[in-house]
């Protein structure tokens, strides 16, 4: 059996393993008909997270059943299924109590990171009735295999924060999983949504998402409604039935399966509405304003009056969003990509007093990206230091206010601390420019906390940090949301192959940032 496994650092390889067995009754032996890269996939690769020698990778998947153990009740060979990326171990005693699904840290992803995962012709998944989940019918499967985790993490970004009708959101990084939560904060009702992001195809797909209809107060297909276990129910949004396709597709080879399952849909709307909607409620659901940030061109100065060190690493975006909110900043931000910027900018742009940040990132960023980042930041503080400046000594001295970071100067005077000084980290690494210049090794050792916020502006603030819950019923219950609101995640997928000798390629695509995302048909 041909296996795509992990060599070492920054080297993959296909090799020749024996064929699973099934290992223990609660498990079933799967053959992988659609397979996603994910973007950890690179960076167990190229900035080595720990893994065993050989293991097989992948956890973006979905299959069909070839065989299941005696205690598999849900499931049935030749069932074509979903998998959730997050893959429990359910013998843990106290994972049944933990909302992440986790019994202790790094318990949780079993699926090509303790066990093998995806990327071979037939792999084994243990306790099947709880990892599994049953794809809706009229779902395609390129959609289905964009919820295993793409969509569950983006939406877990924002039920994590509370969304609710009406917030302004800031989804930072527009990768998939921002391009999800961007999605997702729709669905919740978020009236105005900033997407900080550059890369054109990833802009072009965050506009279109502003097409999406949005949640009403009443709507069963919010997210508000289904974060509190009142899953929406999967309609029928096909023309017709779609049971005859749906058994065909459980029954006919991967490739037909495919097709036949994506035929379900061709009838569907991708713009359909709850049914027995006002025209006044047909109006508010597409009233969100979404509007995307190019952190690497947009300038914009700290709104006049407000603190200078409100803003510590001085990026526009901040500014921007201090602007457009009137200096309230925004009810939430997720962040979903960046670098370890993205955190201390997160602060520094949510409310105070009740705002919520709520990060699902990897804070593994690759060198170009962060490099990219710190190189526009310098640029743009190159430009205005001598403003900035003059700005903070000019309020400072006429009695405004003190700033949190104050520096005796010759003559009796004081005046304001370089912005060099307006954050901490863990380590206290000297920086410049007001930004953290110490290239981004394999993981990230400290995250920036601005002081001025420590001191004067977190209180109030909630944190919040998750990854995709991950499970059979999170899985069903965002499949079925997705269904239901007639949208198609998989729009975010940019570029396909076929044969599982183009996982390798797939994998260097999106280390290279060559598509969004990408699906591979076995």
């Amino acid at each position: 059996m041909k296996a795509l496994v992990l060599k070492g650092r920054g080297k993959i390889e296909y090799i020749e393993k024996e064929l699973p067995k099934l290992k223990a009754p609660h498990g079933a032996l799967l053959h992988p008909i659609l397979v996603s890269p994910c973007t950890s996939d690179v960076h167990t690769i190229w900035q080595g997270s720990p893994k065993r020698p050989n293991l097989t990778l992948g956890h973006e998947v979905v299959a069909r059943v070839e065989e299941v153990g005696a205690e598999v009740k849900d499931f049935h060979v030749g069932e074509i299924v979903a998998v959730s990326a997050i893959t429990p171990d359910w013998s843990q005693p106290d994972v049944e109590e933990n909302y992440a699904h986790a019994g202790h840290n790094f318990s949780a992803h079993m699926l090509g990171n303790t066990i093998d995962g995806a990327f071979q012709e037939l792999f084994y998944l243990p306790y099947a009735d709880r990892n599994l989940a049953h794809i809706p019918d009229g779902l395609s499967l390129e959609d289905a295999l964009m919820c295993v985790d793409v969509v569950q993490t983006g939406f877990t970004a924002v039920e994590e924060a509370g969304v609710k009708p009406g917030d302004t959101v800031v989804v930072m990084g527009i990768g998939a999983i921002g391009l999800a939560a961007i999605l997702g904060a729709k669905l919740a009702g978020a009236r105005t949504i900033y997407a900080v992001g550059s890369r054109p195809d990833n802009v072009h797909i965050a506009e279109l998402l502003a097409e999406v209809p949005s949640a009403t107060a009443s709507d069963e297909t919010t997210l508000c409604a289904a974060v509190d276990c009142k899953a929406a129910q999967a309609v029928n949004l096909a023309s017709g039935s779609t049971s005859s396709a749906t058994a065909a597709a459980a029954s006919s080879t991967s490739k037909e399966a495919i097709h036949a399952r994506q035929d379900c849909t061709a009838g569907a709307s991708s713009n359909s509405s709850v049914a027995g909607s006002s025209e006044e409620e047909l109006r508010l659901q597409t009233s969100c304003h979404i509007e995307v940030l190019n952190y690497r061109s947009l300038h914009c100065p700290l709104p006049e009056g407000m603190h200078p060190l409100a803003n510590s690493t001085g990026s526009a975006v901040v500014n921007y969003v201090l602007t457009k909110t009137k200096t309230k900043g925004a009810d939430k931000v997720l962040i979903c990509g960046g670098s370890d910027l993205s955190f201390p900018q997160a602060i520094d742009m949510v409310k105070y007093g009740t705002g919520v940040v709520s990060n699902v990132m990897y804070y593994g960023a690759e060198l170009d990206a962060q490099d990219a980042e710190v190189a526009a930041l310098e640029a743009m503080n190159q430009r205005e230091k001598s403003n900035l400046r003059a700005s903070r000594e000019e309020q400072v001295h006429s009695g405004i206010y003190a700033t949190a970071c104050e520096e005796p100067t010759h003559g009796g005077t004081r005046e304001t601390a370089s912005s060099r000084d307006a954050y901490a980290t863990l380590s206290e690494t000297p920086s410049h420019g007001g930004i953290h210049a110490t290239p981004l090794n394999a993981c990230i050792d400290s995250i920036q906390i601005p002081k001025f916020s420590i001191g004067r502006g977190m209180a109030g603030k909630t944190l919040k940090f998750s990854l995709s819950k991950g499970g059979r019923a999170n899985l069903e219950r965002v499949m079925n949301l997705v269904q239901t609101a007639g949208v198609h995640p998989s729009m975010f997928i940019t570029k396909r192959y076929q044969g599982i000798e183009q996982i390798a390629h797939a994998i260097e695509d999106m280390k290279e940032r060559k598509a969004i995302k990408i699906a591979v048909e076995i």
